[in-house]
């Protein structure tokens, strides 16, 4: 349950060792870029979908611009199945996809990173739940937490593409962590991240920067693409309660190649639906308590969950 992918949705450079690629030349850059979502296709019905993906070269990264037409066929498809009954498709065209442009086709339900800071894998400290960018593959073996009390997926409204409305599915790009957190150390992940309410105090800190005049930190895109595995696109995790306010990443404006917190939201009354990893389907409340939410967004971290905690 790694995501792999190779590079920032949005930098112009590649990593050390990478051709730049332009629209006349390729370069093969296996199984780069495609989400859980995309790789879930041939296992829901949707072979044709999956099979005209090619996992060979990247579907949305802009160093690689013959990927991201060569696979734009499958990418701009619209699927049902990532989309809430009660969601609108998104009504803008892809964001950051160098050398394409087409209708956003939307996903409303995102794999769940954990309740964590960190989205990168590879890092010492790698997120605490069950999907993640790059890394290691994760197995039933490392739900240690019990398959029935952990999230693999949950749901988020689509963002609306439009910078001059505020939302709960907007996220403000912070430039920072919360005080004491940092990566590759233990307090990357809730609840050593919430030490002397650090957490709790850059939320409330990235809410109150969710305004049109900060237009040019936010990020309204949320959920554009089901294909695309970065934070935001199609990578959240469950740090917040649900609809309790908008997103916040973790690095600076113009890239999602970042941790940070991308939430559950939805159009429903009190709460908001996630899936276990056991398969089976739940109802968040709102209200409920943010250590329950934490326990359940973590694989392994030994907490034990009442069954009314929830």
């Amino acid at each position: 349950m790694a995501l792999n992918n190779y590079h920032s949705a949005n930098d112009c450079f590649p990593p050390a060792g990478l051709p730049v690629v332009t629209a006349q030349t390729k370069s093969t850059q296996q199984n780069a870029s495609f989400s859980a979502q995309a790789r879930l296709l041939q296992f829901a019905e949707q072979s044709a979908v999956f099979n005209a993906m090619n996992f060979s070269y990247g579907c949305f990264n802009s160093v690689d611009t013959y990927g991201n037409a060569a696979n734009s066929t499958a990418g701009k498809t619209q699927m049902n199945m990532y989309l809430c009954p009660s969601q609108s498709p998104p009504a803008f065209n892809v964001n950051r996809v160098n050398g394409q442009s087409y209708a956003a086709p939307g996903c409303s339900y995102f794999c769940s990173m954990g309740s964590t800071l960190e989205y990168d894998g590879g890092a010492t400290v790698p997120p605490n739940g069950m999907f993640q960018h790059r890394g290691q593959a994760i197995g039933f073996r490392d739900i240690q937490d019990g398959s029935s009390n952990t999230i693999a997926f949950g749901e988020w409204k689509i963002g609306s593409g439009i910078n001059s409305l505020l939302n709960s599915q907007d996220i403000v790009w912070m430039s920072s962590f919360p005080a004491g957190s940092a990566k590759n150390q233990a307090t990357i992940n809730l609840p050593l991240a919430n030490a002397g309410n650090a957490f709790t105090t850059w939320v409330g800190k990235c809410r109150a920067a969710n305004t049109v005049a900060n237009a040019s930190n936010r990020y309204v895109f949320q959920g554009e693409a089901w294909a695309f595995s970065l934070p935001a696109f199609t990578m959240g995790n469950v740090n917040t309660a649900p609809n309790s306010g908008c997103g916040c990443m973790t690095s600076a404006a113009g890239t999602q190649d970042a941790g940070g917190t991308y939430g559950l939201t939805s159009r429903h009354p009190g709460g908001a639906n996630v899936v276990m990893a056991d398969g089976s389907c739940r109802f968040l409340k709102d209200s409920i308590n943010v250590l329950t939410l934490w326990a359940l967004g973590s694989k392994a971290q030994g907490e034990v969950i009442s069954a009314d905690a929830y």
